[in-house]
Parts: C-alpha cells; sequence; structure tokens
C-alpha cells in the first residue's frame, strides 16, 4: 500500500492547478503570497496550509496538512544557511512533538511538483485502514 495519497479528484485538480500557474507565468507558488494560505510566521520560514492536502498517509486519514515553507526561495534543505538550520529544526520539533510527521523529496526527486523546499507537516486520524478499493471513486477506506 502506498504510504501517502492524495483523492483522485484532488490530485485531478492539483494537477490543473499547476497547469494553470505555468500557463500564467508563475514562478514559484511559495513566493507569492496570492497563492498561499498562510497559517504562522517566522523570521526564516512560515507554515502554510497544504491546498491539496494528501488524503491518507501511512494507512491512516490524514486530518491536517500544513508545510514548512523558507521565505528565502531556495530548492534543497542543504541550502539553508545556519540561522535557517536552527529555526526550521525548532519548527519541525514543535510540530512533531503535537503529532504531525514530517515528509519533504530530495533535491533530484521526479516526484517533486514545486522546486521551492518544502516540508509536508502531515497529522492523521490514527486508525489504521485495512485495505483499500481502487475504482472510479478510490480510497474507501476499512478501519481495523
Amino acid at each position: 500500500m502506498s504510504t501517502l495519497h492524495r483523492s483522485k479528484s484532488k490530485e485531478v485538480e492539483y494537477r490543473q492547478y499547476l497547469k494553470e500557474l505555468a500557463r500564467k507565468g508563475v514562478p514559484c507558488v511559495f513566493c507569492d503570497e496570492r497563492y498561499y494560505e498562510q497559517i504562522e510566521e517566522f523570521k526564516q520560514f512560515r507554515i502554510i496550509n497544504n491546498k491539496f492536502p494528501y488524503t491518507l498517509w501511512d494507512s491512516s486519514v490524514v486530518v491536517a496538512h500544513f508545510m514548512i515553507v523558507p521565505k528565502r526561495h531556495i530548492d534543497s534543505i542543504a541550502d539553508f544557511e545556519k540561522k535557517e538550520i536552527v529555526e526550521y529544526h525548532s519548527i519541525a520539533s514543535a510540530y512533531e512533538r503535537k503529532g504531525y510527521d514530517l515528509y519533504s523529496r530530495g533535491l533530484n526527486s521526479s516526484m517533486k511538483s514545486v522546486l521551492h523546499q518544502h516540508t509536508h507537516l502531515i497529522n492523521t486520524d490514527g486508525v489504521k485502514i485495512k485495505g483499500l478499493i481502487y475504482n472510479e471513486s478510490p480510497l474507501v477506506h476499512i478501519p481495523y
């Protein structure tokens, strides 16, 4: 079973959104405040809501999906300056203590759809699903 997954409708909506941004010539969705909803702000980072959240994570239903996004446009955690490393660790640790999982794709990941570095903060209901049935409307979940 896949570790992460969007519903079919959310994935289609997300792909259309990316195409529309490209058509408009938007260079980076995380660098333009018109394209994100900020939840919390720090000196070097912001926490934003994921407009197209995962539906499942680690075989559980996602109840909250945010992202840690550096204010400075960079492609990789490896590009963080010392002050960003310290603040990132503080933010990530605080969210982890609140029960969030952290997930970030590497610089060369073929699945990375936005090059501006971002780390997913994912909170689930904690109930493991037994199985998925894929049809025209995927994600029928059966709790244990």
